[in-house]
């Protein structure tokens, strides 16, 4: 457990209280009566199927049986890699998607976009993320979309559950959650958010004066975290950046869409 320090900008933080999730956050989630369809995005590049990290992600899938859909953003990747991800991500038990971002699918896709206008940059998470979130909205059955990094090499199921809980429940009122960590062990990590994010932020206040945009974006732990979950409505009216800055601009658009007692940062 990091605090329990709550910011003035009124984004509620929930931080992790008990060791014990599955009883404190698993169980209650399963035990909801109608529960909410929950597409996962995990935008990948191959790589990550050649380290830890990938791997012990879906291990832990696995038992996730409040997921009901898991779309793979495939980047980087040759035709017998894809294949490879394909096997792998066939051992979990719920439904699967995969979009191959170097195959002739996607290709096509883009030749299209492009001839109508949208011309969309190279391999990046933002394009990655881009694509999913269409692909997950376009299936009517979904309610909330969760998207996950795949670098975590410490990952466990509890962070997609706590990260869930707040949208699933329904009683929260709550509809965005976002993922915050305590970055340190025996040394500090989250360099980026820590000298040059917030301090970044911090400068702009100091020198364009207080506004609420800034107060929003300084009231989150980890502003840069690749974890979030939205509701369907909002994930619908959501821009999502298809280049670089996807985690800032998400933030500002949710500044403009819903007010900080919609949103929660679950650690």
């Amino acid at each position: 457990m990091s605090d329990l320090f709550q910011h003035e900008s009124g984004i509620g933080t929930l931080p992790r209280l008990s060791s014990n999730w599955i009883q404190s956050v698993e169980l209650p989630l399963r035990s909801i009566p109608k529960l909410p369809k929950v597409a996962l995005i995990l935008p990948a590049l191959f790589s990550e199927f050649e380290t830890p990290a990938m791997p012990r992600i879906l291990g832990a899938l696995q038992e996730a049986d409040y997921i009901h859909k898991v779309i793979l953003s495939l980047d980087r990747a040759e035709e017998h890699q894809f294949r490879h991800a394909c096997q792998q991500l066939g051992t979990l038990p719920m439904k699967k998607e995969i979009l191959w971002h170097d195959g002739p699918e996607l290709s096509a896709s883009r030749d299209y976009l492009r001839t109508e206008g949208v011309d969309l940059p190279g391999p990046g998470k933002g394009r990655g993320v881009w694509f999913s979130m269409g692909l997950a909205l376009s299936d009517p059955e979904i309610d909330i979309i969760a998207v996950h990094d795949c670098d975590i090499r410490n990952y466990s199921r509890e962070m997609l559950a706590r990260l869930l809980m707040p949208l699933m429940s329904g009683g929260f009122g709550y509809h965005f959650s976002k993922g915050y960590y305590s970055r340190f062990d025996d040394r500090l990590f989250g360099r980026v958010t820590r000298l040059f994010f917030l301090p970044l932020v911090a400068a702009l206040v100091e020198v364009l004066g207080p506004s609420d945009l800034l107060k929003f974006l300084g009231g989150f732990r980890y502003p840069l975290s690749g974890e979030f979950a939205a509701t369907r409505d909002l994930a619908l009216r959501l821009h999502v950046a298809p280049h670089w800055g996807l985690e800032t601009s998400m933030l500002a658009d949710l500044h403009k869409l819903v007010g900080s007692d919609q949103i929660c940062q679950v650690e």
